[in-house]
């Protein structure tokens, strides 16, 4: 899936960032930057990391953080959408004879 990660991070950034309440509260192209590494980070360990009590930790801290700026849940579960389908269509294109779906 690494190759797709970048890709995934842009789309997402892109659809984000053309909502005025999103560009408000992102703030700077350096915000947005570490944010951008922040995503492709949380995808990778993803994939990669042991489901240990780091990692829920790791994982519950962004959550945090996206309650302590005041970001609707609703932004939240769609963004979170839009990397699931996003991660979907990639690994269809990367895995098609394991995907078993018919499509």
């Amino acid at each position: 899936m690494q190759p797709a990660l970048d890709g995934i991070v842009e789309a997402f950034y892109e659809t984000i960032r053309g909502h005025p309440g999103t560009r408000r509260v992102l703030g700077s192209d350096e915000v947005v930057h570490r944010l951008r590494k922040t995503l492709r980070d949380w995808m990778t360990t993803f994939f990669l990391d042991a489901r240990d009590d780091d990692y829920f930790r790791r994982r519950y801290r962004i959550g945090q953080i996206h309650v302590e700026i005041g970001l609707a849940q609703m932004y939240v579960f769609a963004a979170m959408n839009g990397i699931r389908d996003r991660l979907g269509h990639a690994a269809l294109e990367q895995f098609p004879d394991r995907a078993g779906l018919e499509r």
